[in-house]
């Protein structure tokens, strides 16, 4: 899935959906310019371990069929499914850069 096709550059929160992290997030995607999507966690993730992600997309409705329709001034959650493949310190920010493999949006 190529979230950086339709994502505006931005940092976007992200929840662990397995977890009993509360309303924080568990860490961010982040979409920069010409570059594809970078998810950033606050702690260190080991390879081949699965996520199950919800990622909160501003300006975005979901529609009752799982679509997402631009709207300005709404918010849509979409749930994403995939595996650590590597996961590398970004020790200027003290954060963790993500890669996920198999990364799928998830709708029930």
């Amino acid at each position: 899935m190529d979230l950086a096709a339709f994502l505006e550059p931005g940092l976007y929160p992200v929840f662990l959906l397995d977890s009993d992290g509360g309303f924080e997030p568990w860490g961010h995607l982040l979409r920069r310019p010409g570059r594809a999507a970078t998810f950033l966690a606050s702690a260190r993730r080991q390879a081949d371990e699965a996520l199950l992600l919800s990622v909160v997309l501003p300006g975005f409705r979901l529609l009752p069929d799982g679509s997402l329709r631009p709207a300005r001034g709404a918010t849509a959650p979409i749930c994403l499914a995939g595996a650590v493949s590597s996961c590398r310190v970004w020790a200027e920010k003290e954060l963790f850069v993500l890669k996920l493999k198999n990364l799928a949006r998830v709708i029930d």
